[in-house]
């Protein structure tokens, strides 16, 4: 991830704002607005947290896809999104999921070994986006590659699992004809080609869902400034006004995006800022790349949305 990273830098831009505004403001100094305690019990959006990453619930999650806990944001990922659909009951035998872009990501398996039927996604090496996770080897080709045998069996995978490749700019009708009980995406829809773009692929996307299904994706959050994400057609990061404007994007489109906590916790875990060359471990904030135009910090978010009944 660091490698792609480094290769999407220069072709960064700040959105809604110039980069000498953006870089006056962007100190590197995470906004009080964004620092406070969550509650760990509750599931909505939020951001990755040392008390979720710590919790019971989240040590059990790793547990079961055989990680240690590294104290990384990447696992706080995998876990919120698991949480949010064990919370809505989609883990159960006769539910159906659509995962897009996952990449070698352990959640197929993981959701196949608990009784989901899934269609798993990833990205055709048809443009510079998609050929830099290749170049990365995170981009999967096959359903095999997704597999994790840990986790999951080759016979049972192969039996409730199967594999496309799927441009999220240009997605399959077949993939939007409301048959999935929930789709997911982990740090995927920030390089469909700029802000605009990823929230046009989460909005799209609804359209997979039945009615009450649920759609869980993580992204990149910025939190050095609030009213203008850093857009550019690689890698984008999103700002507390691009959440709002989703927001109101979802309840135009007959779904629901559950109550957003932005608050990043107040543990000294929480205040550390990781910086290149990135950690293995005790990794939840990151500070830009020297090679971004612009200084700025940032982290994971987890976007929980409900389709209407």
């Amino acid at each position: 991830y660091l490698l792609a990273l480094i290769l999407c830098a220069a072709s960064v831009q700040p959105h809604s704002a110039t980069k000498e505004a953006i870089s006056m403001r962007a100190n590197m100094r995470i906004l009080g607005e964004f620092r406070g305690e969550t509650d760990p019990r509750v599931v909505k959006s939020k951001l990755v947290n040392d008390v979720e990453m710590r919790s019971p619930w989240c040590n059990a999650i790793l547990d079961a896809l055989h990680e240690s806990n590294r104290h990384h944001r990447k696992q706080w990922e995998y876990c919120s999104i698991i949480r949010a659909l064990e919370h809505f009951g989609m883990l159960t035998e006769g539910h159906r999921g659509l995962g897009v872009a996952v990449g070698l990501e352990p959640l197929a398996s993981y959701f196949v070994a608990r009784g989901a039927r899934v269609t798993i996604s990833d990205m055709p090496a048809s443009n510079a986006s998609d050929r830099l996770w290749g170049q990365t080897h995170q981009r999967a080709d096959s359903l095999h590659a997704a597999l994790k045998p840990a986790i999951v069996s080759e016979e049972k995978f192969a039996r409730h699992a199967t594999f496309q490749l799927v441009d999220l700019n240009r997605i399959p009708p077949e993939l939007l004809a409301g048959e999935y009980d929930f789709v997911w995406s982990t740090s995927s829809i920030e390089h469909v080609g700029g802000l605009a773009r990823s929230k046009a692929a989460v909005i799209t996307l609804l359209q997979a869902l039945r009615r009450g299904g649920v759609a869980v994706h993580v992204t990149e959050f910025v939190l050095t400034q609030a009213d203008a994400g850093i857009d550019g057609p690689t890698l984008c990061f999103w700002s507390k006004a691009d959440v709002e404007e989703l927001a109101r994007l979802c309840r135009a489109n007959g779904a629901t995006l559950l109550p957003v906590d932005l608050l990043t916790g107040r543990q000294p875990d929480d205040e550390f800022v990781d910086s290149a060359p990135f950690r293995a471990h005790d990794h939840l904030k990151l500070a830009a790349l020297a090679q971004w135009r612009v200084k700025f910090v940032y982290t994971s978010l987890v976007l929980v949305i409900v389709k209407d009944d």
